[in-house]
């Protein structure tokens, strides 16, 4: 058979060309409507998370104004001290809200270096004994004083060896996880930290005796904005699980 004419191969190339056109616009619509559905999706988990943010501070703002209006009559009310600590104990709430949504909006860039794991977890320690404060009964807990290693069981020393890891962010991320314990067991003396050293990983664990975790909230444990507590702001664990994947990790 003989080859095809210049006509018939003019003919083909403007065929082919008119597919590659239609094609190539078909692509740029699909990436206009993929762009304006992710552009969707964005202005509605701000909207979500505005609304979040706005009913969480709304409520303390409420005590806060009811406080000093009790405070501004003449004379002062005799529960003036309570009225104080209502204003003192709602702005830190307040703050702290404001602090955890910067933290999970803030984009993660851990900046990872060899940490002596020892010393990282006796700091770690260090600081949720200060978090827990004498009144929560990290000094003179149930029972009377709280042993030294707390909340590490008394034969469980912390194995030797270098993590590398943000210590600042990872802090953070156990931090977090060993408040919700406390909150959930409800005394000190029911939270228990461990810390076990694989061939090329570290396994943190924390306990607590407290109710559990209901199995339909299971799924949504770090859902950012879930609470199952009255004045959780639901970013706790979120962040903690931010943290954890970014270094590479798993949080169960």
């Amino acid at each position: 058979a003989g080859g095809g004419s210049l006509r018939e191969t003019r003919t083909l190339a403007a065929a082919i060309n008119e597919m590659l056109e239609a094609l190539a616009r078909q692509r740029r619509k699909l990436e206009e409507a993929q762009a304006e559905m992710a552009r969707r999706r964005t202005l509605a988990e701000v909207g979500k998370f505005s609304l979040v943010i706005a009913h969480e501070i709304k409520n303390p703002l409420a005590i806060i104004k009811g406080s000093l209006e009790l405070l501004a009559k003449d004379p002062p009310p005799p529960t003036r001290s309570q009225m104080l600590g209502f204003i003192d104990e709602e702005l830190g709430r307040i703050n702290r809200l404001v602090e955890d949504f910067l933290a999970f909006a803030r984009p993660l860039n851990p900046d990872p270096r060899p940490v002596a794991v020892d010393q990282f977890i006796a700091e770690l320690l260090r600081r949720f004994r200060l978090l827990v404060g004498p009144e929560s009964g990290g000094e003179e807990g149930e029972g009377g004083e709280l042993p030294p290693e707390w909340p590490l069981p008394a034969a469980a020393p912390v194995p030797a060896g270098e993590l590398v890891c943000d210590p600042q962010l990872l802090e953070r991320a156990l931090l977090n996880i060993l408040a919700n314990a406390l909150e959930a067991a409800g005394s000190p003396r029911a939270v228990e930290f461990g810390v076990e050293k694989g061939s090329e990983t570290w396994k943190f664990t924390v306990a607590d005796r407290g109710s559990g975790i209901d199995p339909e909230n299971l799924a949504r444990l770090f859902e950012p904005f879930f609470s199952t507590k009255a004045k959780g702001s639901g970013l706790g664990l979120a962040i903690a699980h931010e943290i954890v994947v970014a270094h590479g990790g798993t949080l169960t």
